[in-house]
C-alpha cells in the first residue's frame, strides 16, 4: 500500500508561508503556518524563476503547467512549470524538483510525502543526507 502523494496535482487544506529562499543555492522552502505537532515543508530546487505571494492562505494547490509567460513547451526543459495556487492567489516556480516533507516542529523529517523531477537524476541527491529517505517516489514527466 502506497501511504504517499505519488505526482502532482498536489494539495493541502494548511495555509504556507516563505520560509527562507537561497539564492546561492537556488532552493525555495515553503512551510505550513502556526502547527503545533507538524508541519509540512516544501523544498523547490533549481529554481530558474520564481512568481510568488509571502503567504498562502486557505489552502495550496501544486500542478504542472506546460507553459507560462516566456516558459514555452520548448524552453523549460529540463524545469518544471509549477503553479501554486489558492483561492485568492495563485504563484509560479519553474523548478528542478520538488520535495515535500512532513516534520516535527523541531524540523525532524517523519515522512517523505512527493518527490517529483522533470529529469532523470535525482536533484536532491546532492542536498544534506538529512533529506534522504527510503520512502522515496521519484517522479519523471
Amino acid at each position: 500500500m502506497v501511504d504517499y502523494q505519488t505526482s502532482l496535482p498536489w494539495s493541502s487544506d494548511r495555509a504556507f508561508e516563505v520560509s527562507s529562499y537561497r539564492a546561492s543555492h537556488s532552493e525555495l522552502t515553503l512551510r505550513t503556518l502556526h502547527s503545533k505537532e507538524d508541519m509540512l515543508h516544501i523544498l523547490f530546487v533549481g529554481i530558474e524563476r520564481m512568481e510568488i505571494n509571502r503567504l498562502y492562505y486557505g489552502g495550496l494547490t501544486l500542478s504542472t503547467l506546460d507553459e507560462y509567460g516566456p516558459y514555452p513547451r520548448a524552453l523549460h526543459v529540463p524545469y518544471l512549470l509549477v503553479k501554486l495556487e489558492t483561492p485568492d492567489h495563485d504563484g509560479f516556480v519553474a523548478t528542478s524538483g520538488i520535495r515535500i516533507t512532513r516534520r516535527t516542529p523541531e524540523n525532524e523529517e517523519l515522512e517523505l510525502i512527493l518527490t517529483a523531477s522533470k529529469e532523470k537524476n535525482d536533484p536532491f541527491a546532492t542536498l544534506n543526507p538529512a533529506h534522504s529517505s527510503r520512502r522515496v517516489c521519484q517522479v519523471n514527466w
